[in-house]
């Protein structure tokens, strides 16, 4: 299958079906195809491992990254690829928030491999995500849940999107 980049102009449908993802993203940051599915699956395996705060229902993972790619029911990945596999990958869903009708582009993840952390990847898939955004023109909504180097990357998100809220928690980690 192609990948997919939805508009909101669409009833009903994708508007763009991307036949060639691998020419297609933003910042050398590339619209996922099924074919990334496997390698999607274990790179968020990764992401879990480091940054997971329930216990993983790996049945449950493949099952919402099937879901990103079904044309019923929107998302969109963006891949890094490197010579040895995945260095990063941002996914976001499109879908309403509780109180609306209005659907909107909702980051699940931005994750860059340990070994690419001193790399502008973070800053790419950002600029991916936002890219995204413009193009299925839907608001973007990005956050940080972590407890490693939140600062940081709370200071990387800052500088590249509008600052509108904050997560807390109570009985986690």
């Amino acid at each position: 299958e192609a990948g997919y980049l939805p508009s909101s102009e669409a009833t009903g449908s994708r508007e763009m079906n991307v036949q060639q993802p691998q020419a297609v993203g933003f910042a050398g940051v590339r619209l996922a195809r099924s074919d990334d599915l496997d390698r999607i699956f274990d790179f968020l395996i990764e992401l879990h491992h480091e940054n997971g705060m329930f216990k993983i229902d790996s049945r449950k993972v493949r099952q919402q990254l099937g879901m990103m790619f079904n044309p019923e029911s929107p998302g969109i990945i963006g891949l890094i690829d490197g010579p040895n596999g995945l260095e990063g990958s941002v996914g976001m869903t499109i879908e309403p928030w509780w109180y609306t009708n209005e659907p909107s582009l909702n980051e699940r993840w931005n994750f860059v491999h340990p070994d690419f952390r001193k790399t502008t990847h973070a800053k790419r898939l950002i600029e991916f995500a936002k890219w995204a955004s413009d193009k299925a023109q839907y608001p973007l909504i990005m956050g940080i849940i972590s407890s490693e180097r939140t600062e940081a990357k709370v200071r990387l998100y800052r500088r590249q999107l509008n600052f509108v809220g904050g997560f807390f928690s109570h009985r986690l980690g």
